[in-house]
């Protein structure tokens, strides 16, 4: 009986160990399985950050390469400053010489950090939002940098506002300053003055006489005429000249005037463009350059007509007129030269001008000079043609 009793409590304590047994074992194989479960879970998770990662990565370098190969704008200071050829010869261009030497012609060759910042310097001063600042040094400055008939309109007080309209055309004048050798080139050119755009439009109709002006349109967008265009580029002489034309085809006997005549035919042919007595040549395209270039009080006593010889005092007054912006005129050893030759260049230059008549010129500042008055002479031209395209 006893050990019947012994044997029941003997087979519950079995039981119930095998069943402990079992749970532990359960639990135990539950573990890895969550831990697993866990760990697919945080590295599916994570998957799609290092996705994210990784498709970002090639963005930024992608943008990285962007910001490397795209330049900045050009003629901007930052472009002018990249080690290529062509930025390295358009700097040195546009620098004075005596800033321009501290420059290096080969592009490889970095330029120093001190003429960096002269640079910076110079390119500010030609700003022209730096010459439009209300301060007395800047509207001295911009009433100097302009020409006549616009820095005359300038206050010279710097408390007086620039009115609206002409802040635009001092804003118009300073970004024409970098096409000017463009346009200057194609000056008088009769395929320029056939362009069908404004300004071509204007000089065109501008540079005839009336009797073909009047059959020009005013639009630029209406074209005009075959038959007009000839007579206009009949008027230019540009189709082998009225000499030519007017050639006979027989032999003849040449007589010695004619042979004098010749001779001065070739010879005119000979002289520089827009030289004093190239204008004074009796020629449309001449005639028209002159009456262009002088001052209205001198050009008014002109005759429009290129048959009609201009009077010996005229041409007195016109010769007179050239020769004082001439640089020969510059360059004598007088004291109203010297004067006004130091009052009339840049101050870079001007400084290195002995103010003492007699102290020769260096051969080299004198051949910058001539340079620097060779441009401003294209430049006058230009902005005299650019004033009367846009009324100024």
């Amino acid at each position: 009986m006893v050990a019947f009793k012994m044997l029941w409590k003997l087979c519950v304590v079995v039981a119930f160990g095998l069943s402990a047994t079992v749970t532990s074992t359960e639990v135990a194989q539950e573990k890895p399985k969550k831990k697993s479960l866990d760990s697919a879970l945080s590295s599916k998770e994570d998957e799609p950050a290092v996705a994210t990662q990784e498709a970002t990565e090639p963005q930024n370098t992608d943008t990285e390469e962007n910001t490397e190969t795209v330049d900045p704008p050009m003629f901007s200071f930052e472009w002018f400053l990249l080690p290529k050829p062509e930025n390295r010869g358009q700097l040195r261009g546009k620098l004075p010489w005596n800033l321009a030497i501290a420059v290096p012609k080969d592009y490889n060759k970095s330029i120093v950090p001190a003429t960096e910042k002269r640079i910076r310097k110079f390119f500010s001063l030609g700003d022209v939002e730096w010459y439009l600042l209300p301060n007395p040094i800047n509207r001295a400055a911009l009433r100097y940098s302009l020409p006549r008939h616009l820095g005359l309109a300038v206050p010279k007080d710097c408390n007086k506002p620039i009115s609206a309209i002409l802040e635009k055309h001092i804003r118009d004048y300073f970004s024409l300053k970098d096409g000017l050798m463009t346009l200057e080139q194609s000056m008088f050119s009769v395929e320029w003055l056939l362009l069908p755009n404004k300004e071509s439009r204007a000089a065109l109709r501008y540079v005839l006489p009336w009797n073909l002006a009047k059959d020009v349109p005013m639009n630029c967008e209406k074209p005009i005429g075959p038959e007009m265009e000839e007579r206009i580029r009949e008027h230019f002489l540009l189709k082998g000249g009225l000499e030519n034309n007017e050639t006979d085809t027989e032999p003849h006997e040449v007589s010695d005037l004619e042979n004098t005549d010749n001779e001065v035919q070739m010879d005119t042919q000979d002289l520089p463009r827009f030289s004093v007595k190239w204008l004074l040549l009796p020629k449309p395209e001449n005639r028209t350059a002159l009456r262009y270039l002088l001052p209205l009080s001198l050009a008014r006593r002109v005759p429009e007509d290129y048959n009609e010889p201009i009077a010996p005092l005229v041409e007195k007054d016109i010769r007179k007129h050239f020769t004082l912006y001439t640089v020969g005129w510059y360059l004598l050893p007088k004291p109203e030269s010297r004067s006004a030759l130091r009052h009339s260049l840049p101050k870079d230059l001007a400084r290195m001008v002995p103010e003492d008549c007699n102290e020769p010129i260096d051969p080299e500042l004198e051949q910058d000079i001539k340079t620097f008055f060779s441009f401003s002479a294209q430049k006058q031209r230009f902005l005299r043609l650019h004033s009367y395209f846009h009324g100024i």
